[in-house]
């Protein structure tokens, strides 16, 4: 009878043995599954989405556009859900950070945008030109009341002076050439830079300000999501800080 219990105990040991060798091999497979899914549908495209952020966008925020907005591949991917499982609650926290700072950076983008619209067009309805016979018109008549350039847009927010009065400077002349008349700026266009640059001042400083936040959030993104794709592990964020070029 002991030989019989104890031959039953050793194959219920033997049984629970080879159970917990299924259970461990199944988990160490499942989570190999999760890691490599993890790796390829979420790490990887929002690597990439943060890398290609980074590679332009402080040149687009010098130029005066937005430094990153979200692509069509990464909103997908935030809306169909892949974040919710609790092992990506530190990325999704990131996330939404960033997608907290890409909002505040619009506003400010916009804020810019129209401000500077409105100088510019201020400018032009209250500057003189005058004529070789002594004519005077508003810049605005020559140049349309309601004028909107890039290159004049870039110039300001890139404190290109040199490049805002040569642009300014060539279509005086070439829309007065237009209508048979040599005008002259009785503001010049250097002057008209700096008065327009100060009116500005504000929003283009809150729009930087922004802007390198924001993209000190992506690079901080970036260096926890390389972690984790270097190590094999969950994404656990970076403390590293942007700072620019």
């Amino acid at each position: 009878m002991v030989d019989i219990v104890e031959l039953v105990a050793g194959w219920i040991v033997a049984g629970l043995v080879t159970l917990a060798g299924v259970l461990l091999a199944h988990r160490q497979s499942e989570k190999g599954r999760q890691r490599q899914e993890d790796r390829v549908v979420i790490y990887e495209p929002i690597h990439r989405e943060m890398e290609a952020a980074l590679s332009r966008g402080s040149r687009l925020l010098r130029d005066g556009y937005r430094a990153w907005s979200p692509s069509g591949e990464f909103s997908d991917l935030l809306n169909r859900g892949a974040l919710i499982p609790k092992r990506h609650d530190s990325l999704r926290t990131d996330v939404a950070e960033l997608l907290q700072l890409q909002e505040a950076h619009e506003l400010t983008f916009v804020a810019m945008y129209n401000k500077r619209e409105k100088a510019i067009q201020d400018k032009w309805e209250e500057t003189d030109l005058e004529d070789e016979k002594g004519g005077r018109r508003k810049l605005a008549d020559l140049l349309g009341h309601n004028f909107s350039s890039d290159q004049f847009n870039t110039a300001l927010t890139s404190m290109d002076k040199e490049w805002w009065t040569r642009e300014l400077n060539v279509r005086v002349m070439g829309q007065g050439g237009n209508l048979g008349f040599k005008f002259k700026l009785l503001t010049s266009a250097e002057d008209l830079f700096d008065e327009i640059t100060g009116i500005l001042a504000p929003e283009r400083k809150a729009f930087f300000d922004d802007g390198e936040t924001l993209l000190r959030q992506v690079e901080r993104i970036k260096e926890g999501l390389e972690r984790a794709l270097a190590n094999g592990t969950v994404y656990r964020g970076s403390s590293t800080k942007y700072n620019g070029p």
